[in-house]
C-alpha cells in the first residue's frame, strides 16, 4: 500500500515542477509579443515577470528589447545598464552598443563592441555596428576595415557608408577652370 502512495506522490511531483510558473508565462508571452512586434504588450509582460523576480536581468533585457521597439531608448538602455551589471554576456553589450550608437553615445558604443569583439572576434553584426560608430567618430581606416570585414561574413553593408568616409579624408580638387 505504502510504495503505489509514494509512486503516485513522485509523479504528481513531478507534473507540478514540470508546469511552467508565472514567471516563465510572463517571460514567454514577453517573447511571443516580441516576436509579433507588439511591444506594448511585450513590455507588461516583462514587467510582471519582474515583479515576481525583480532585477532578474532575462526579465531586464526582454523588457528593453520592447523598450527599445517603443523608441523609448534612455529606459532601454537602463534596464540594459542594470542586465549586465548582474550577467555581462557579451550579446547584451552587442545589443547596448547599438542603443549607445543610437544616443550619440559613441564612446560608449565603442567600448561595448570592442568587448564584444575581443571575445568573439567574428561576430559579423557587432563588427557592422562598429564600423558604423568609425563612421561617426571619422576614423574612416577603422570603419573600412570592420565595414569590409563584415561584407566578408555576410552583412549587407552599403559600399556607400565606406564611400561617405573616404570621400570626406580625400583631398579636394580645385576646379580646373576656377581662376584660384
Amino acid at each position: 500500500m505504502l510504495r503505489p502512495l509514494l509512486l503516485l506522490s513522485a509523479t504528481l511531483l513531478v507534473i507540478a515542477c514540470s508546469r511552467p510558473g508565472k514567471w516563465e508565462n510572463s517571460m514567454a508571452q514577453g517573447r511571443r509579443h516580441l516576436q509579433r512586434q507588439d511591444h506594448e504588450k511585450a513590455r507588461k509582460s516583462f514587467d510582471r515577470a519582474l515583479v515576481l523576480r525583480p532585477g532578474n536581468p532575462d526579465a531586464l533585457m526582454g523588457r528593453a528589447a520592447a523598450l527599445v521597439g517603443l523608441s523609448r531608448l534612455p529606459e532601454a538602455l537602463a534596464d540594459m545598464d542594470a542586465a549586465i551589471a548582474v550577467q555581462p554576456r557579451a550579446e547584451w553589450r552587442a545589443r547596448r552598443g547599438m542603443v549607445l550608437y543610437t544616443l550619440g553615445r559613441l564612446p560608449e558604443a565603442l567600448a561595448d563592441l570592442d568587448f564584444v569583439l575581443a571575445a568573439h572576434p567574428g561576430h559579423a553584426p557587432s563588427l557592422a555596428a562598429r564600423g558604423m560608430v568609425h563612421l561617426r567618430l571619422r576614423h574612416c581606416a577603422a570603419a573600412a576595415a570592420d565595414l569590409a570585414a563584415a561584407r566578408k561574413r555576410g552583412v549587407p553593408v552599403p559600399e556607400e557608408w565606406s564611400r561617405a568616409c573616404q570621400a570626406e579624408a580625400a583631398p579636394s580638387q580645385p576646379d580646373a577652370n576656377s581662376n584660384e
